[in-house]
């Protein structure tokens, strides 16, 4: 009984991934602000993708997030997605973010 509970997939390790599985990625990403410019933020922010799933991803870049903030989300070659930040936590020189997905997967994403 050593261990009862640990692993059995009933911890927050399942309930983060309620949105589908996440792969480990390594893209460039560029989040276009979906909000008026003249902000203190630019329009189009650079990083790189962490990690996806079918809910949305996370993300590190170089200018602070808050969350809230509505995005269109293009991930190397993909069409873009609206995407907002869902959670968003400084590091050193940026940001790391979650945004989730606001809009359907396009029709061609691999189901069909």
């Amino acid at each position: 009984m050593r261990g009862s509970g640990v692993g059995d997939g009933s911890g927050p390790t399942r309930a983060r991934r309620a949105s589908g599985a996440r792969h480990s990625v390594s893209d460039r990403v560029v989040l276009t602000s979906e909000a008026p410019s003249g902000g203190p933020r630019p329009p189009e922010v650079e990083g790189w993708a962490l990690n996806i799933s079918s809910g949305g991803l996370r993300v590190v870049v170089d200018e602070p997030l808050s969350v809230g903030d509505a995005f269109r989300v293009s991930i190397g070659d993909a069409a873009a997605r609206a995407a907002r930040v869902v959670w968003a936590r400084e590091d050193q020189g940026g940001a790391v973010a979650g945004l989730a997905f606001t809009d359907e997967p396009a029709p061609n994403d691999g189901h069909g």
